[in-house]
């Protein structure tokens, strides 16, 4: 492919009666190429082509420069709660994102060759194909977008957290609750070549924060600043956990990729007060830097239990990614809260699976990318 621009983030948690805040820097290429059936060299070691021994898993057709589409489309089809439930969901007309990935959905089950996600594209407003958009801020706009049209879909992945700060002088409590969809968590930096744990990372978000000297805490029940500790709360959990991990910080003003390696556990724990385990299912992976790359789908069927990589149309056997440089987003279902896997049903409408997501839906366009409070940002 062609040049890619990779989409940089930071977390910002703001005190003093604002809620945290995801910040987006994100980019664009033009006039990228189609992937060869072969798949990109260097995208990492242990798997290989998959010919009879794979049990169908269908791929998706990359338009031009849609791998980020197509990683995220194929991740929520194997999340099964999600697919059962897009299942469930009444026909809302051609219009409807819900309608066209029941379809979308339906036709990979079919399994006859690589699947197309025109009437995806149009249906989101996104007319520019060639145009790179970061993972981030599609599976955002995305799953905003399904919860629109059918809450119990965002339910599936929503969070509440609160951030708690306590004044030292008077001890008084201040929280501030939000939902969110996803965690965004830094890659610590440690030696050279030995990989973080994920598991650490994710705890540093809920360690406490001392605000000191020029820092410290305005408190209106003291009516002055004064020392505090802030920490962020878990108040619920949600059914399926997704965690995108900052590998795009800036260094002496200019942004650069972390490649250190994080070690990706099979299994994960939140500190909550109900302890609750996560099983590993999914792992977004960019392979390339701030100026080019390519994004593919490490994904573990719930009804096979093996490692598939899912690079647009290609289809290859590959391993559980135990450490990995490329890994920015990862999913894990709450353990014993799987769904079976169940046949998919009749789509209601009278066109295949498959004619109908090349059928041109009549729906309003769409910006694709937005952040919920503001426009992204270009570099």
């Amino acid at each position: 492919m062609k040049w890619h621009c990779f989409c940089a983030f930071h977390q910002h948690h703001e005190k003093k009666g604002q809620s945290g805040s995801w910040k987006y820097l994100s980019g664009e290429h033009q006039g990228a190429g189609r992937q060869k059936k072969t798949g990109q060299k260097g995208q990492g070691k242990g798997h290989h082509k998959i010919r009879d021994q794979h049990p169908g898993y269908a791929g998706l057709i990359n338009q031009g420069a849609t791998c980020y589409l197509n990683s995220i489309l194929q991740c929520f089809f194997f999340t099964q709660e999600l697919r059962d439930a897009v299942r469930r969901c009444e026909d809302q007309g051609e219009s409807s994102l819900i309608t066209q990935l029941r379809r979308l959905f339906e036709a990979l089950q079919e399994d006859q060759g690589p699947v197309s996600t025109t009437a995806i594209t149009r249906c989101l407003g996104l007319r520019d194909v060639h145009s790179q958009e970061d993972a981030l801020s599609f599976f955002h706009m995305l799953l905003t977008r399904m919860a629109a049209e059918e809450k119990k879909l965002g339910q599936l992945f929503q969070m509440t957290l609160e951030q708690v700060t306590q004044c030292q002088g008077c001890e008084t409590k201040t929280g501030l609750e939000e939902a969110r969809l996803f965690l965004v968590v830094p890659v610590p930096q440690g030696p050279s070549g030995t990989p973080c744990s994920l598991d650490k990372a994710v705890e540093g978000l809920f360690q406490e924060e001392w605000f000191t000297g020029d820092n410290q805490y305005f408190c209106e029940q003291c009516d002055h600043k004064e020392d505090s500790c802030s920490t962020l709360c878990l108040r619920s959990l949600p059914r399926v956990l997704v965690i995108f991990l900052q590998r795009c910080t800036f260094h002496q003003g200019r942004l650069r990729k972390q490649w250190d390696p994080v070690a990706v556990p099979d299994m994960l724990s939140l500190p909550f007060q109900d302890k609750k385990s996560y099983d590993l299912f999914a792992v977004c992976h960019h392979f390339g830097d701030v100026t080019g790359g390519h994004y593919v789908a490490d994904i573990k069927p719930s009804e096979d239990h093996r490692w598939y990589r899912f690079s647009d149309h290609s289809v290859e056997l590959t391993t559980h990614p135990a450490e990995s440089r490329t890994a920015y987003m990862l999913m894990y279902h709450q353990k014993d809260c799987h769904v079976a896997a169940r046949p998919a049903g009749p789509l209601p409408n009278e066109l295949s699976p498959r004619e109908a997501l090349t059928e041109v839906p009549e729906c309003e366009p769409g910006t694709l990318g937005e952040h919920p409070r503001g426009k992204r940002h270009l570099f």
